[in-house]
């Protein structure tokens, strides 16, 4: 019944959920359930809209792509407890449901994509500049839009840099987040000084 959708699922959102010891969409789909679950909780027990945000966003950024549409599945099958008396008796409907989230799975990762807050540049350097001078002291991040804590910018990542040398940096997501969850997509900062 979810075969389909769920494999055509899983193949684009393969890397993340490996990283989360997901390793088939079977329990990539029964974790999505009970994530969705967590979420219709929240909302259910009025808890605020700034944590349902967060909690929906980091599920995003798992890589569970159309939790949201998941959790208005799951707010459908509450709303007709009396033709559906359990979960098992709505899952042709969730079946069904699940076939329109693998049809619609790149927009959704788009739409999740432009949501996302964005690098718009480095200060004293660039992405890839391979004659940074070894002088440069610090590192400073601008973003599209303030981040949690942050502001517009980051000023940070205190070094000192030797003279001819490569330099790798990863910017996570993990540090650098809009006040309701939505994190940067990880950033690999390369260059090498002069």
């Amino acid at each position: 019944m979810f075969r389909e959708s769920g494999e055509k699922l899983y193949g684009v959102v393969k890397e993340k959920m490996n990283r989360q010891a997901y390793r088939s969409w079977q329990t990539m789909l029964n974790e999505a359930l009970v994530r969705a679950a967590v979420i219709k909780y929240l909302k259910d027990h009025h808890f605020n809209s700034e944590e349902i945000s967060k909690e929906t966003n980091e599920q995003l950024d798992r890589g569970f792509l159309w939790i949201e549409k998941l959790v208005d599945e799951l707010e459908n099958f509450d709303r007709q407890r009396d033709k559906y008396p359990t979960l098992e008796s709505y899952m042709p409907v969730l079946a069904e449901a699940y076939q329109s989230y693998a049809t619609n799975i790149s927009s959704l990762d788009e739409s999740f994509e432009e949501r996302r807050p964005k690098i718009i540049s480095f200060e004293g350097i660039q992405d890839g500049q391979t004659n940074v001078s070894n002088t440069l002291k610090e590192l400073k991040i601008n973003f599209d839009r303030p981040l949690l804590g942050h502001g517009r910018s980051f000023r940070g990542i205190d070094w000192e840099l030797e003279p001819n040398e490569t330099y790798e940096i990863i910017i996570t997501g993990n540090a650098f987040r809009t006040a309701d969850g939505i994190p940067i997509k990880d950033h690999y900062l390369k260059f090498s000084t002069k």
